[in-house]
């Protein structure tokens, strides 16, 4: 509990551009289960013309790439090996979670609606600005 707390007082003191820095480095991870999550329910539910494809994974590629130089700076004692295949467990436990819901509820189901609608906004997303 005290450890929580000075760490809430340390990120409260800090500058603000030391937040936003912080900020986007923790982002980078959540995006990446998105556009994860997103693909899958997208792989079975939808099915994009080929510009769409091709823009969401050009994205998707960065993602990958940027949210793999993120763990890197967490765990620098990690081997890019280590890197790669604890992204690959994940990417297989979303898509996993994603396909069990699907089978279960269809794609009709107002959460896989919703991937589907991210993954259209993460194809047209314009990394960097």
């Amino acid at each position: 509990m005290r450890w929580g707390l000075a760490l809430a007082v340390t990120i409260l003191m800090a500058p603000s551009n030391l937040l936003a820095e912080t900020q986007q480095r923790v982002d980078i991870l959540k995006i990446f289960d998105r556009f994860t999550a997103s693909n899958a329910a997208a792989a079975k539910c939808f099915k994009p013309d080929e510009a769409t494809f091709t823009k969401f994974h050009a994205n998707y590629r960065d993602v990958i790439v940027r949210a793999s130089l993120r763990l890197s700076e967490m765990y620098p004692n990690a081997t890019n090996e280590k890197i790669k295949l604890v992204m690959k467990n994940r990417m297989e436990q979303l898509g996993g979670n994603v396909v069990a819901k699907i089978e279960n509820f269809g794609c009709d189901d107002d959460s896989i609606k919703l991937l589907i609608k991210l993954f259209k906004a993460h194809a047209d997303w314009e990394i960097g600005k």
